[in-house]
């Protein structure tokens, strides 16, 4: 399995990313591992995630979202996602 997911810093500034492992990555960018979030204001939030079959689909996803330049239309989209695999 893999993830594409949604974090938020106190400053409300958005990093979407993709990964195996969703915990183990979430607990690099929130210590300083990663030079992507490292220019984030701390805490960081876990906002959205997104479960997929394979990482391809994940980082194909992620390239798809960084694309859209707006955080609004991907938290709506990613949302609308998350909702339809529920079903």
């Amino acid at each position: 399995m893999a993830w594409v997911y949604i974090l938020k810093d106190q400053a409300d500034r958005y990093y979407i990313g993709s990964t195996a492992n969703l915990v183990q990555r979430f607990q690099q960018h929130c210590t300083g591992c990663c030079t992507t979030t490292r220019k984030y204001t701390k805490p960081l939030i876990l906002l959205l995630s997104l479960e997929l079959e394979t990482i391809k689909e994940a980082r194909a996803l992620e390239i798809q979202f960084k694309k859209k330049k707006n955080s609004q239309i991907v938290i709506y989209l990613m949302s609308k996602l998350k909702a339809e695999q529920s079903r």
